[in-house]
């Protein structure tokens, strides 16, 4: 629909079911507008082709994000679904103040979990670029959270074991994966990128531009 999507992983050589997402202004041309009821994506129909995301494997997700409310916990991307001790990986915004919540569950809980900082309120009118990053190989501060090209937040993994069981679910965008109707995305969603391998600063700067 003209926003460009990036994705690392088999399943996105098929063709994502898009259910009513529409275009609008984005941070660079035209962006995928979710509208906080119904519109979601739903990519690839083997939900093994991500489990890089919760399994271990290290990895980075981009994206410029325009939050349209700041009050409501929406998803943004979801394997799990709606329960924590389901295998797979999750990332929402809260209902506190637009921060943005990542985190990845094996059948226990969380293995890491990182939110951004309570310092940065967005508004509903500017668009800004996200990106979190799981590093496998450092010791400590393995998933971070960046914002506009600054490292905002970054935590350290529990102890818990990352599962290698199939995620919960494909992967979904703008709603929980087992159930459309709760916690829809209402905003905007433009340049999404997703690696499997962890991005250096000096990347994430290039992303950012």
């Amino acid at each position: 629909k003209g926003s460009t999507w990036t994705l690392a992983a088999s399943s996105v050589l098929e063709e994502p079911v898009d259910v009513g997402t529409t275009t609008g202004a984005g941070a660079s041309g035209t962006a995928l507008v979710f509208d906080g009821s119904d519109d979601h994506m739903v990519v690839g129909s083997d939900k093994a082709s991500w489990n890089f995301l919760h399994d271990g494997s290290s990895w980075t997700i981009g994206f410029w994000y325009k939050a349209e409310t700041l009050s409501e916990v929406q998803v943004i991307f979801n394997t799990n679904g709606s329960t924590n001790t389901n295998v797979g990986f999750q990332m929402l915004t809260l209902d506190s103040g637009g921060k943005i919540r990542c985190r990845i569950n094996n059948t226990s809980g969380d293995v890491i979990s990182v939110t951004t900082n309570d310092g940065f309120v967005p508004n509903t009118t500017d668009w800004h670029y996200y990106v979190f990053a799981y590093d496998s190989a450092l010791g400590s501060n393995q998933l971070k959270a960046y914002r506009d090209g600054s490292l905002d937040s970054q935590a350290t993994a529990t102890g818990s074991s990352p599962s290698t069981a199939d995620a919960h679910n494909q992967l979904t965008v703008g709603v929980l994966s087992d159930d459309h109707s709760l916690w829809n995305l209402k905003g905007g969603l433009d340049e999404v990128v997703i690696y499997d391998r962890a991005l250096s600063q000096g990347e994430i700067d290039c992303l950012f531009g």
